[in-house]
């Protein structure tokens, strides 16, 4: 499960670089209409912007889950409980 979620990071971030790239060729090809250039830089930077986000909080949630469950197998039945029921409550915040 690890290593296919390392693939997907792979893919998002190959596409984050393949659309910064397009970007660079569009604007070096079009340089000489600013409002073009500008509406390219505003149309891929909101957009690289909220996926760089989602990503950053997608891998803080990987991170965060893989480690809850290596650390299962030490815990106790209560504490897993209790664990469960703290993350349950935590979803319902969002």
């Amino acid at each position: 499960m690890v290593s296919r979620s390392d693939r997907f990071l792979w893919v998002w971030l190959a596409m984050l670089v393949l659309i910064f790239v397009l970007d660079c060729f569009v604007v070096l090809r079009e340089m000489r209409s600013p409002r073009l250039v500008g509406s390219i830089f505003v149309a891929t930077g909101v957009g690289l912007g909220a996926a760089i986000r989602q990503m950053r909080g997608l891998w803080r949630e990987k991170f965060n889950t893989e480690t809850l469950i290596a650390l299962l197998p030490a815990l106790g039945e209560a504490e897993v409980r209790k664990v469960i029921l703290q993350l349950l409550g935590t979803l319902g915040k969002r």
